[in-house]
């Protein structure tokens, strides 16, 4: 059986017609909006800019209404010194030498033993009403 496509599409050679009856596919995403994955969003987006830019960097990218998200979000998967730590980056990136203290200190925490990974696989099974769709 063979099918055969208006001559329109033939002339557009590599181009597949176009169906327009539903949303677009970039516009469709994974719900997570619970209240766990909103936490957990806002901490990986500091985290993101930590561990790659370092606390110099972090707070002239990041708003402060960003980094308290985080430390709300440290609270509530149980990382106080995290928390702890989050709410010192204005005072740490004010020279070089306490930024690079604050990064070294920021490294060791996120590193120490599963620290931060079991907090939140903790916080994930006990708390699973807020993860709707699961913990990713």
């Amino acid at each position: 059986m063979r099918m055969h496509l208006p001559t329109e599409y033939s002339a557009r050679a590599g181009r597949w017609p176009v169906n327009s009856a539903g949303p677009s596919w970039g516009t469709v995403r994974a719900r997570r909006d619970g209240l766990g994955h909103r936490h957990l969003n806002c901490l990986l987006r500091v985290h993101h800019v930590l561990r790659e830019a370092g606390v110099a960097e972090a707070v002239t990218t990041l708003t402060m209404h960003r980094v308290a998200e985080a430390v709300a979000a440290c609270r509530y998967f149980d990382l106080p010194l995290l928390a702890e730590l989050l709410l010192r980056m204005p005072q740490a990136a004010a020279s070089p030498d306490t930024a690079a203290v604050f990064d070294a200190q920021y490294r060791d925490c996120m590193c120490r033993d599963g620290y931060v990974a079991e907090a939140i696989r903790r916080t994930v099974a006990e708390r699973a009403q807020d993860f709707p769709l699961g913990p990713l």
